[in-house]
């Protein structure tokens, strides 16, 4: 081979060795980054699921006090309600009921006209009622910080001239300690769970892997008589019940 020929030759498959070598370095890198960053292998793993639950006495209850008043004339529609709403709250007062548990909570005046009546074809007012009647009502709700005169405050406030009571609601002053009972009683729960389903197939649990906490169902009132005083109206307050439900993922391992 001439010796021009030769040089080209040997320059050629120099540059060729040159381009195939760190293509060849740089797969292996990478290969070896691959193998660094791939996770460790993860863990036997149990998921279960509990439910805590904590009763507790109310201590607290709200009640809607109210005054309806009807009269062709307004004037005195209106008046006859403030003149028996201001006797309501004086009864509250006397009972000590503070002025920051008590609130208004609705006031409204509307004219009723009575239904119309088809004769002679064609629809009449009621006879001697045509003009209609104005309706006033106030509302106030009352919160009853000793909950064992409930009873008590609702005769005096009808005895004083409201005509309207209801939306009676018991409550826990400190819910947060209920709720956080009741978290508690559903961890030990589900660790108990846990161990019981672990030990069936030779194992134990190790570490918690993950928690999570699902929404808790409104509290259930479980009625329960109490005695109330002989000029009061009988209540039951009950017993709330709190409940939370967890679920939880540990670790497995051998005995």
């Amino acid at each position: 081979m001439p010796v021009g020929f030769r040089s080209a030759a040997a320059l050629c498959l120099a540059w060729v060795v040159a381009a195939w070598i760190p293509v060849s370095l740089s797969a292996r890198g990478s290969a070896e980054d691959d193998a660094s960053a791939r996770p460790a292998s993860e863990p036997s793993r149990i998921s279960v699921g509990a439910q805590g639950e904590v009763s507790a006495v109310p201590d607290i209850a709200t009640v809607t006090i109210g005054v309806r008043t009807a009269d062709h004339a307004l004037e005195r529609a209106e008046s006859e309600n403030r003149r028996r709403i201001e006797a309501v709250l004086g009864a509250l007062r006397e009972l000590e009921v503070e002025d920051r548990d008590i609130r208004t909570t609705g006031y409204s005046v509307y004219l009723h006209h009575p239904p119309r009546h088809y004769r002679d074809n064609e629809y009449r007012d009621s006879e001697g009622d045509a003009e209609g009647e104005h309706r006033v009502s106030n509302t106030v709700q009352v919160t009853i910080r000793e909950i064992g005169r409930l009873g008590e405050v609702i005769a005096a406030v009808t005895h004083a001239g409201a005509n309207h009571v209801g939306g009676i609601r018991f409550e826990i002053s400190n819910p947060d300690q209920v709720a956080s009972e009741a978290r508690i009683s559903a961890m030990q729960a589900a660790r108990a769970k846990a161990e019981e389903l672990a030990a069936v197939e030779g194992l134990r649990i190790g570490r918690v892997l993950n928690i999570a906490e699902h929404e808790p169902h409104a509290p259930r009132t479980m009625l329960r008589t109490v005695e109330t005083e002989a000029d009061s109206v009988p209540v039951a307050p009950g017993e709330l019940t709190h409940r939370v439900q967890v679920s939880v993922g540990y670790e497995l391992l051998p005995q």
